[in-house]
């Protein structure tokens, strides 16, 4: 069983090592951008690029990376990590409020229901067609904003810019903890150091006031405790992580797809030790978050009288990222407002409306497969390819306030900014897929599966969210906390790849065990 765990889990990670390289190669010589002439409807192009600088660009990028994973003897790790998450707490503030982007569509909604809530009012919420009666999953994070304002007022966005700062901060730390429980080597930490302190889209996302920072964080340190509980035991680790990753579903459903990643890792670690506690654990783990993920519907309801329905079914989203937009595929295009809305608000008659439509298209992927094949390929290129990760658009689009710093505007409109998020994206990908590998020879030649876990948790996670927005709804927005999450992994593959005849040699061993082939 331990052998079969190991070689699953390893050809696993080969075979997504391969989507990331492929990844790597396609945005060395094709990036999608958001067409200037559709700017605020989020119409995705894709455009053209030099291969030969790209690459140039690409080699120097790792070359700084592994140069300065290599002065482990030379730098205090101590003080590089505290820079690390010093920078959000300072950089972030700081741009959130020179960018002073004015939150809109859903965040503008949530503030604004949150302040009537403050007031004590609920006409919102309870006429019929309304925002939170077509999407009850939104719920969760009106109750975080209320609370919010509650304490610092209804007029003032800086609150929250100071929680976002904070909890990028916070998610680089669990990132880093569990980085080096897992390899405990100084070179792969400073390493990831530096790839945090160069993620721009990060320190853009301060402005972004939806629970999705606050939600990496939660998830992030869920998973750090689960790893720790892995590696100390105690049940009062394992009972931190279950809190956390409940929090994170209360504050935001999508952290649902980490929290499922965390027990999976664990019933893999179940099945590899043979151990029930483990079992026990990943149930844990997976049931736990998802009846919180209920809660928030259940108190307002409580709290205010209202009965809410279940809105647009989550079926909707699944045919909506299967069909054409005017985005680009498998983006937003109204399909879960419009159906729902046709069906007179009856969620039984829009889920009929909705099977309907989902076997017409799996048909027509069926009865074309090379449109299937353009469609799904489509669809990837316009989220992993869209490099900026819209973090220059959530700050652009929109109103700003009267008061936004000169030099906001100047780097927000300067050219340079996407060109190096998609330098650093390259090598992400490429050093993500290269710490796949090494990850795929560690489990399958040295049977390590235990002391890779933390590695491991973030893979799985990362492969969850990739696979989620393949099918439901698509958008390079969503793709931000699975960046953070790629980093560990990327900084091993730098810091811990040998040389690439040494690599090779790994790699046919893997298929070769003790003179014979596995």
């Amino acid at each position: 069983m331990k052998r079969f765990a190991n070689v699953a889990t390893g050809l696993g990670c080969a075979v997504f090592a391969a989507v990331f390289a492929y990844l790597a190669a396609f945005s060395l010589r094709y990036t999608s951008i958001i067409d200037p002439s559709a700017y605020l409807t989020e119409h995705i192009i894709r455009v053209s690029d030099a291969l030969l600088p790209n690459l140039l660009y690409l080699a120097l990028f790792i070359l700084a990376l592994r140069l300065f994973s290599k002065l482990k003897g030379k730098l205090s790790l101590r003080l590089i990590t505290g820079l690390t998450l010093a920078l959000p707490l300072t950089a972030g503030l700081a741009w959130a409020l020179a960018s002073q982007a004015i939150p809109r569509a859903d965040q503008a909604h949530l503030f604004k229901f949150a302040g009537q809530l403050v007031q004590g009012q609920t006409a919102a919420l309870t006429s019929q067609g309304s925002y939170f009666q077509r999407l009850p999953y939104q719920i969760g994070q009106l109750l975080c904003f209320e609370l919010v304002e509650r304490v610092f007022g209804t007029q003032t966005f800086l609150p929250f810019y100071v929680i976002n700062a904070l909890s990028l901060s916070l998610a680089y730390g669990a990132a880093l903890s569990i980085l080096w429980q897992t390899l405990r080597d100084r070179r792969a930490q400073l390493c990831a150091c530096l790839l945090f302190i160069l993620f721009a889209p990060g320190l853009l996302y301060c402005v972004f006031v939806y629970g999705l920072l606050p939600g990496l964080a939660l998830t992030l340190w869920g998973a750090e405790r689960c790893v720790c509980w892995v590696r100390k035991r105690g049940a009062g680790r394992l009972l931190a992580a279950v809190a956390l990753l409940c929090i994170a579903c209360l504050v935001k459903i999508n952290n649902l797809i980490p929290a499922l990643a965390v027990a999976i890792a664990t019933l893999l670690m179940a099945l590899h030790e043979r151990k029930a506690r483990f079992a026990l654990a990943a149930l844990c783990v997976f049931l736990l978050p998802l009846g919180a993920s209920a809660l928030p519907k259940a108190i307002l309801s409580a709290r205010t009288g209202v009965a809410f329905n279940t809105g647009s079914p989550q079926s909707a989203w699944l045919v909506m990222g299967m069909q054409e937009g005017p985005r680009a595929a498998g983006w937003y295009n109204s399909y879960p407002w419009i159906v729902i809305q046709t069906a007179e608000f009856d969620t039984q008659k829009a889920e009929a409306r909705i099977s309907t439509d989902l076997q017409a298209r799996l048909g027509l992927f069926g009865r074309n497969p090379a449109y299937a094949f353009r469609f799904f390929h489509s669809k990837l290129a316009s989220q992993w390819g869209e490099t900026t990760f819209e973090s220059i658009w959530v700050n652009s689009a929109g109103k700003h306030g009267d008061d936004r710093a000169t030099f906001a505007d100047a780097l927000l409109s300067s050219p340079a900014l996407p060109r190096y998020m998609d330098v650093y994206a390259n090598a992400l990908y490429l050093a993500f897929a290269l710490g796949l590998v090494m990850l795929a020879i560690r489990l399958m030649k040295h049977n390590a599966f235990a002391e890779n876990f933390g590695l491991l948790l973030l893979v799985v996670a990362v492969f969850g969210g990739f696979l989620y927005h393949m099918l439901f709804e698509a958008k390079s927005q969503y793709l931000l906390p699975y960046l953070v999450m790629m980093v560990p992994v990327a900084a091993a593959g730098i810091a811990r790849a040998p040389a690439p005849r040494s690599l090779i040699r790994h790699i046919r061993a893997l298929f070769i065990h003790r003179g014979g082939v596995l």
